[in-house]
């Protein structure tokens, strides 16, 4: 949709302008600030805040390309505990492969020396097992052996700490994929009109009307579902000043959007017996005649509470006129339109 331009005497007055021309709420909107208000002498406005607007667009699905990383460097690391020095840890016939135990370069470990001279040892007949060059064998396959098991626990443990971070990877991931599926998902529109329709058909039936609803045929300017309700004797939906049609267009939006269980759905309209069509002219021209009537006095008028579908038929009225200006004050559901020389 096209972008539209408001200003006000504040930020939000400008924003809230634009709201109600648009007819849709701040969640609906996408606002860019032209210009902050601007302050003269004794505080006196120079510049009305002034702000673009337009229906925010829908997002496009988007496709999740980030990759978990760090298993590779957590394996490195753990490579690098393996590379630690190796003291013993092999049999005495082992020679010098025994000191090997410990890690990759334990091969040169003194109790891998040990070893060797105590079976040198032995293939000369000396059978005495308190020779220095055994007892220092055996002491260092001792003391190579816990360094060895030490080294292979922290291995264990590293691998045990990567299958739990991969664990938690993999856990950590799965509500992302979760929230993205329904962030993304748009309910089907020929489903969420076939619930409205179904909705309304069971309102005329519990109130006992004559009367169907159908989806309109013509396409609408902000492309949202556009129900009529037809039949006899259906002042009952409308209300007074349409308040209970209202009513009932909120209502049909809440059974659509809980049917839709997270995903996206298309704004929504319902008309009764072409109720809106009516008051859209009627107010038309009752804006007409106010706006001729603050043009010949000077001086602003200040409109009756309306909704946001009525105020944007106001704004939109008044904008094809030279010379005046509009705004609102106030809040929903007593918020209302003000027509001022521009």
């Amino acid at each position: 949709m096209d972008w539209i331009t408001t200003s006000g005497r504040t930020l939000d007055e400008a924003k809230s302008n634009a709201l109600d021309q648009l007819g849709i709420v701040a969640d609906e909107a996408e606002f860019d600030i032209v210009n902050d208000v601007e302050k003269g002498l004794f505080g006196r406005i120079k510049t009305d805040a002034k702000v673009r607007t337009r229906v925010r667009p829908k997002q496009p699905a988007s496709t999740d390309t980030g990759r978990r990383r760090g298993g590779k460097g957590q394996g490195k690391g753990g490579g690098n505990r393996n590379r630690g020095r190796g003291n013993g840890g092999g049999s005495q016939s082992g020679g010098g492969q025994g000191g090997g135990g410990g890690g990759n370069r334990g091969g040169k470990g003194r109790g891998g020396k040990g070893g060797g001279q105590q079976q040198r040892q032995d293939n000369r007949g000396n059978k005495s097992e308190g020779s220095k060059p055994g007892g220092r064998s055996q002491r260092d396959q001792r003391q190579g052996g816990g360094k060895g098991n030490q080294n292979q626990q922290s291995e264990s443990n590293t691998q045990s700490s990567k299958s739990a971070d991969d664990r938690t990877q993999v856990q950590s991931q799965q509500p992302k994929q979760t929230k993205k599926e329904t962030v993304d998902t748009q309910m089907d529109r020929a489903e969420q009109e076939q619930v409205a329709v179904d909705f309304l058909h069971g309102v005329l039936n519990a109130f006992d009307m004559e009367g169907s609803a159908v989806v309109s045929g013509e396409e609408a300017e902000d492309n949202a579902i556009e129900i009529d309700v037809t039949g006899t004797e259906l002042g009952l939906l409308v209300g007074p000043k349409g308040n209970t049609l209202n009513a009932l267009q909120e209502l049909t939006r809440t059974v659509v959007q809980r049917e839709a269980d997270g995903a996206k759905t298309d704004r929504l309209r319902v008309d009764v017996s072409g109720y809106r069509a009516r008051r859209a002219e009627a107010l038309g021209k009752f804006a007409t005649q106010i706006a001729e009537d603050v043009l010949e006095s000077g001086s602003e008028k200040v409109l009756e509470p309306m909704g946001p579908a009525d105020r944007k038929i106001v704004h939109d009225t008044i904008n094809d006129i030279d010379g005046v200006d509009t705004g609102s004050e106030g809040e929903e559901p007593r918020r209302r339109v003000v027509i001022r020389p521009a």
